[in-house]
Order: structure tokens, then C-alpha cells, then sequence
């Protein structure tokens, strides 16, 4: 993981969550550009496959910005969270059988 696990948990929990924002932001982007550049091509022809490059770059976007991004990055920061308190009881458990 690209953030330490030493970090306290108010700088950790809002790294992440961008982190995870920004990777949706710019994979729905790329997405919606290449849906545009097919797409495009189809249904408007007078347009160049640049000009529906970023038209589709700048929709996918702005739709995964406002819509998508943050409610996927809540929910993985969510599970990871969970994930980390049930690694760290597991770890309580087995060091109370050791003693």
C-alpha cells in the first residue's frame, strides 16, 4: 500500500479516499473517451477523433466525479477499514492464546 500504516488515522482515512477518488475520476474518464472515439465516429463524422477524445474524457469525468467517485471511494474505504479491524483482532486473539 502506498500509504503507511503509521499514519494517524485522519491523515490516512482522507489520503486514501483521494486516492481512490482520483483513480475512478480518471478511469471513467479514459472510459468515456474511448466509448466517444468509437461512438463518435458512428454518429457524428464531421467531428475529429480528437475533439470527441476529450468531449468523451471531459463527460466521463464530470460524470464520475459527481456521481461515481464518491460513493465507490466511501465504500473501499469502508471495506478497507473493516478489513484492517478484523486483521487487527485476529492478531488480539492470537496473542492472547500465546500467553
Amino acid at each position: 500500500m502506498l500509504i503507511s500504516s503509521k499514519l494517524p488515522g485522519y491523515v490516512k482515512w482522507p489520503l486514501r479516499f483521494l486516492v481512490y477518488f482520483l483513480g475512478v475520476v480518471t478511469f471513467l474518464g479514459l472510459s468515456g473517451a474511448v466509448v466517444f472515439l468509437l461512438v463518435g465516429a458512428m454518429t457524428n463524422p464531421d467531428k475529429g477523433a480528437l475533439e470527441r477524445f476529450f468531449y468523451g474524457f471531459r463527460l466521463g469525468a464530470e460524470l464520475g466525479g459527481k456521481v461515481w467517485a464518491p460513493a465507490i471511494s466511501l465504500v473501499l474505504c469502508v471495506m478497507q477499514a473493516h478489513n484492517e479491524k478484523q486483521k487487527r483482532a485476529q492478531a488480539q486473539v492470537e496473542q492472547d492464546h500465546e500467553i
